[in-house]
């Protein structure tokens, strides 16, 4: 997740028939921690881009509501997130003065198959 996309590379080492399984967010994850620090928060892409050498066999989405009540957790979600590393000073201490946060938790997760 949250990864650049490498398709030449994933195409290079699997197999003919290979399974590609890849995990992307949904356009409203972790919006309850997006909302709570940044002024004016934005949905992450959802575009679904071409692979090259991969057949799209199918896509299903995971969703579900986090809720964390402890100011240590909500920090842990924070720095795994790439926002941990663009987030103004600011914005960081509107985080750390949270006492529980309530947000969504949403991936896509896509199949491919090597052609």
């Amino acid at each position: 997740m949250f990864a650049p996309l490498a398709a030449a590379e994933f195409s290079r080492v699997l197999i003919p028939g290979g399974l590609l399984i890849r995990v992307t967010p949904t356009a409203r994850h972790l919006w309850g921690l997006k909302s709570a620090v940044y002024e004016k928060p934005y949905e992450n892409d959802e575009t679904r881009p071409p692979m090259p050498g991969f057949a799209y066999k199918k896509t299903e989405r995971v969703e579900y509501k986090l809720t964390l009540s402890d100011k240590s957790d909500i920090r842990a979600l924070f720095d795994m997130t790439p926002y941990s590393h663009k987030t103004s000073r600011e914005d960081t201490e509107k985080l750390d003065a949270l006492e529980n946060l309530s947000t969504e938790a949403g991936f896509e997760i896509s199949y491919y198959r090597r052609r």
